[in-house]
């Protein structure tokens, strides 16, 4: 797979009004009054790097764009159409536009902000002006669903003058239609260069060197202006954690910075004896103004959290509102290794530690926490399906406790799954609202005799009720291995 750079040029939906922008080269003097300015930025220029690539189109009033086509520097490279699945987010269109007031003039400013998205490159699903326009085969396509101006936007492989490049073209609504009568006067495509995908979407040169695209725009009524654009490096917001808090680089021309997203703590501790599912979920929501580039980050809940996984979305705006940098960090931090420290984590027992699958097992506790109720539960094979009730037993001040209770029928056939019908009981702390939280486990193999029903069954059990719970088989056979060995492993702290 050939991976590389890409310029996207950027759509103007309609007329454009000139905003002076010196980017880009100037029309020669005396030529037409269609004179677009371009720019572009990269967040990286180094070999290889897959940079995002930002695009900036600015043009006079009258200049609707049909069409806009880049040739990328030579030695860059983009993914393959079947590398990238349909529908994954790849950019944004961002700008803003005058539409009509109540007086049909130009007179009100509308900000607009399009997701970019890999589009299928299948040419016969492609709409019927563009089939006319562009009838493949192509490298790849993204679009952008604009209303009554739809964005699409085709790479191609081709050869200048011996050396292969990328030329990518923009096709800026149908043709067939007519243009607006109003127009936006600033419009950028921001390109993420990775987009959260496998393998990244662009790569950069390998070669070191200023970044140089070749730019034909064609406005509606036929006049063109080629542009020449060395890239500026503008390294982007970079995202990245700061202490308690989350930080990024400023971004050249922003006002406003805003985060969104989520932060879900768990108890994640490395016992499985002491497995902790519970979790408790935060929103992320903030807005800066320009010079700060910091932004708390949600307190833990309570001591008992251990593990906080977020995606923070980081975006920059200009002061008119529009778009101009966005970016995510996904992370996942520890804060600690466990909730006990090794030698008092509770312990749970099946005494006797094997027998028939459709006997009765006496389990016992120590180190459980005190006066509270405790469920024991047999979960089932795989990660489907409800889990059976066994017992539950008080826990008596001194943190013990002793419950004998006959096996549940489908025991025998989950044992049947298990080298030996070696299985896990979990004992729960029934008495918290949710019930989620596992305090220990005890190995148990089970035997299945001849006579045994080994069906799916349903799930009886010893206590007056059930309780629906599901997990992975990894889990229970890890649970069964370490447990057998009797052995406290603990985990050092770490942070990510």
């Amino acid at each position: 797979m050939r991976t590389a750079s890409l310029a996207i040029a950027l759509f103007a939906l309609a007329m454009l009004r000139p905003y002076g922008i010196a980017n880009g080269a100037a029309a020669a003097p005396g030529t037409d009054a269609f004179s677009p300015n371009v720019s572009v930025a990269i967040s990286d220029d180094a070999p290889g790097s897959h940079p995002d690539i930002t695009t900036t189109v600015e043009a006079e009033a009258g200049a609707f764009l049909s069409q806009v086509r880049v040739l990328t520097p030579g030695g860059g490279g983009i993914a393959n159409d079947g590398d990238i699945n349909d529908n994954v987010l790849v950019g944004w269109i961002s700008g803003f536009t005058t539409i009509p007031g109540s007086d049909d003039s130009c007179s009100q400013r509308y900000t607009f902000e399009v997701p970019l998205v890999k589009e299928t490159n299948d040419t016969r699903t492609f709409p019927a002006f563009l089939q006319a326009l562009a009838p493949g085969p192509h490298r790849i396509r993204f679009a952008a669903d604009v209303a009554d101006t739809p964005v699409n936007i085709i790479v191609d492989d081709v050869l200048i003058e011996g050396e292969p490049r990328l030329q990518t073209t923009t096709y800026i609504g149908d043709p067939a239609h007519l243009a607006p009568n109003c127009a936006p006067y600033r419009s950028r495509v921001i390109h993420d260069g990775t987009a959260g995908t496998f393998p990244p979407i662009t790569t950069a040169p390998p070669t070191p060197g200023p970044r140089v695209y070749d730019f034909t725009l064609t406005s509606r009524d036929g006049q063109t202006a080629e542009r020449i654009v060395t890239a500026a490096v503008q390294p982007g917001l970079r995202p990245a954690l700061d202490g308690d808090a989350l930080r990024w680089n400023a971004v050249p021309g922003a006002e406003t910075y805003k985060t969104d997203g989520n932060v879900t703590f768990t108890t994640n501790c490395a016992l499985i004896r002491r497995l902790v599912i519970r979790q408790e979920d935060r929103p992320v929501g903030a807005k800066v103004a320009a010079g700060v580039t910091r932004a708390p980050l949600p307190p833990l809940p309570g001591p008992d959290y251990e593990l906080a996984q977020t995606s923070i979305r980081v975006s920059a705006f200009d002061a008119d509102g529009v778009l101009l940098a966005r970016t995510t960090l996904s992370y996942t931090r520890d804060f600690k290794s466990c909730w006990y420290a090794p030698g008092t984590e509770p312990l749970l027992s099946a005494e006797p530690p094997s027998g028939p699958c459709d006997g009765a097992v006496t389990f016992r506790g120590s180190r459980f926490p005190p006066q509270v109720k405790v469920e024991i539960t047999m979960p089932p094979y795989g990660s489907d399906g409800p889990g059976a009730r066994v017992a539950v037993a008080p826990v008596a001040p001194d943190g013990t406790f002793a419950v004998t209770a006959a096996l549940p029928e489908r025991s025998c056939y989950t044992a049947s799954f298990y080298p030996d019908g070696r299985m896990v009981f979990f004992a729960y702390n029934a008495d918290e609202p949710k019930g989620m939280t596992i305090l220990a486990g005890a190995p148990y193999a089970a035997a299945v005799s001849a006579g045994a029903r080994v069906t799916a069954g349903p799930n009886a059990g010893a206590g007056p009720g059930r309780r629906s719970r599901s997990y992975p088989w990894w889990l229970i056979a890890m649970g069964a291995a370490s447990l057998a060995a009797g052995v406290a492993v603990s985990r050092r702290k770490r942070s990510r």
